[in-house]
């Protein structure tokens, strides 16, 4: 997407694509995301649990702070 100027210049930087976070978004992919869900896997807390570590995780990189509920 193209921003001007000035939608530039209030866009958190964390979030702007380049070959670091591109690296970095790709390595928590490779980290997080399973290779298959199953049905059981849907009613697990375990997956929760995975999801919200991810998220976590991926704030984090973002260096968005906190955004859910459970980060507080």
């Amino acid at each position: 997407m193209v921003l001007t100027e000035e939608e530039l210049a209030h866009t958190h930087t964390g979030v702007i694509l380049n070959d670091r976070l591109y690296r970095e978004l790709v390595a928590w992919a490779e980290k997080h995301y399973r290779e298959y869900l199953t049905a059981d896997d849907l009613v697990d807390i375990q997956l929760v649990e995975e999801c919200r570590h991810a998220l976590d995780d991926l704030t984090n990189l973002l260096q968005t702070g906190p955004i859910y509920s459970f980060q507080c």
